[in-house]
């Protein structure tokens, strides 16, 4: 066990004294703040419960006053069917917190019997619904997924003649590069040089011919872009050329 001197002792004595002091301030303080608001949320609880008091003592009057009517038969005797529905409706919202409400309810159920012919159960069972209606819906319902169903399959039709209009043009794209493309007219070279031989003439035919497809060839671009119409053959350059060379040998 370690040992301090007695001034060291002491100093920490005093500080821890002091600290504690201190927190013992500060929990009393955050004591009184935390009654204070609570104190202060019942005084609100309280205000708000009177307030909401007052409001339903005062709803409850104007509704007694307005319900007194159907004890009079003067209001029977003018009153129209939505003014006998109001008043019901009124008396079935407080007859389970009022006295006053609870009568009238029993009233006004009384006088429709006797006035219209019609029971509470009359008019309190949900009216069974029709042939007419039940078809009428299940036509609606019919109608709406056929709806859905065309939306799908167009859209669906739409998606596929993209997706091809997209693939003519990949191929056509494709078709015009190997039409044009230069290992096609090597592959051509060597097939006429073959042909012809390795000669001075043969050299010259090979290359007319070439020409010449360069010409007139009509690449798959241009002949799916415009069916139907034939092109034009030009003067075969290449014959005309070798028909001079002739001439001039």
């Amino acid at each position: 066990m370690s040992t301090q001197p007695d001034g060291t002792h002491d100093a920490m004595t005093k500080d821890f004294n002091a600290l504690m002091g201190i927190a013992l301030r500060v929990g009393e303080t955050l004591a009184r703040q935390r009654a204070e608001t609570k104190q202060q949320q019942l005084l609100a609880e309280r205000q708000r419960r009177r307030d909401l008091e007052e409001r339903f003592e005062a709803e409850r009057s104007v509704m007694r006053a307005d319900l007194a009517r159907v004890n009079h038969d003067q209001f029977w005797d003018t009153a129209r069917p939505t003014d006998v529905a109001d008043q019901y409706a009124t008396a079935i919202e407080w007859s389970s917190h009022d006295e006053v409400a609870s009568d009238a309810r029993e009233k006004i159920e009384t006088e429709v019997e006797k006035r219209y012919g019609m029971t509470v159960e009359e008019y309190t069972t949900p009216p069974a619904r029709s042939a007419d209606v039940e078809r009428a819906q299940a036509e609606q319902a019919d109608a709406e997924r056929d709806h859905t169903e065309v939306a799908r399959l167009a859209g669906g039709v739409m998606e596929g003649n993209a997706r091809n209009e997209q693939g003519t043009d990949t191929a056509i794209q494709e078709a015009a590069e190997m039409w044009d493309s230069g290992d096609r007219r090597a592959a051509l070279a060597d097939a006429l040089m073959q042909q012809f031989g390795d000669t001075p003439e043969g050299r010259d035919g090979v290359a007319a011919r070439i020409l010449a497809e360069t010409d007139q060839g009509t690449p798959p671009s241009a002949a799916a872009q415009a069916p139907g119409k034939t092109p034009r053959a030009r003067k075969d350059r290449g014959n005309s050329a070798q028909q001079d060379r002739s001439r001039s040998i």
